[in-house]
């Protein structure tokens, strides 16, 4: 058994090396872009709240309004990956080349079957890295905000609970995730755009709080933010962080979100083996 977790890490790390070069070389070319897009982009957002943040008197029980901005901005960066890294991982599996002698290509999952790597292997690997990059990348939002915009952390904040709810926040869009990955074989979307997770990722800006509050939407768009993971974990994360406060309900909307891992998982499971029966796998 022990031979077995030695050889499936020894295939992970192999991933990391694979994965980081290219890292690497996107790094080099696009980090000054990056930066310079996120500095330009949380600018946009100070002289916004500038500008209206006293016109609402509902952003008043909210204070600083750039901390509120940027600590959605923040959270969301890690639920947005949470939705797509695993259909990420799965298109790249079936549909990335990987070189071979004289010039022949094989489709990655080919070769990682002729070579006998388990695919988990290259999709955990893909997807913890990707994981990695964007908690650094949070880290620049905060930093960027701390240092250049003044967001300010309450002096009382509960680094446990905001660490809590984030945790449970990445897992509940993970679910969804996961129903979005099994979709590449079961809707074959592989085609062009995954509908389930475009059309969270296009609702959550808007209704989940993250730039401004629930509070000045429409009662309507408000019912349809109780129905997206992302709203309970930036609530929660930004009362734990800013206002040293926390709400229950949060954490219990997360853990019941986060029982849709097992159907997700199920469901991906499931999606693979009709990949198989297409004979899309060797």
């Amino acid at each position: 058994m022990w031979e077995r977790v030695r050889e499936y890490l020894r295939h992970v790390l192999a991933f990391y090396k694979e994965e980081l070069y290219g890292y690497g070389v996107w790094w080099m070319w696009n980090i000054p872009f990056h930066v310079a897009n996120l500095l330009i982009g949380i600018a946009s957002f100070y002289f916004f709240s500038k500008l209206f943040a006293g016109i609402d008197p509902r952003f008043s029980g909210y204070g600083d309004v750039i901390s509120f901005i940027i600590t959605g901005m923040a959270v969301n960066n890690l639920l947005y990956t949470s939705l797509t890294v695993y259909y990420d991982a799965v298109a790249a599996l079936y549909g990335g080349k990987v070189g071979g002698w004289g010039g022949v290509r094989l489709s990655r999952i080919d070769y990682l079957y002729l070579a006998r790597i388990p695919p988990s292997a290259f999709i955990f690997a893909r997807v913890s890295l990707r994981y990695a990059t964007q908690a650094l990348l949070v880290l620049a939002y905060i930093v960027a905000g701390v240092l250049i915009f003044g967001v300010r952390v309450n002096p009382r904040a509960d680094l446990a609970t905001a660490t809590a709810y984030l945790l449970l926040g990445i897992a509940a869009t993970s679910a969804i995730g996961l129903f979005s990955a099994s979709m590449y074989w079961l809707l074959g979307t592989y085609r062009g755009v995954e509908p389930l997770a475009w059309v969270i990722m296009v609702l959550a800006p808007l209704v989940s709080g993250i730039y401004y509050p629930i509070e000045v939407l429409p009662e309507p768009l408000i019912w349809i933010s109780k129905l997206l993971p992302h709203t309970y974990a930036v609530r929660g994360v930004r009362n734990a962080l800013l206002y040293a406060r926390s709400d229950p309900s949060d954490l219990y909307a997360l853990l019941i979100f986060c029982l849709l891992i097992i159907p997700g998982y199920l469901l991906l499971r499931y999606s693979i083996e009709v990949a198989r029966r297409k004979e899309a796998i060797w």
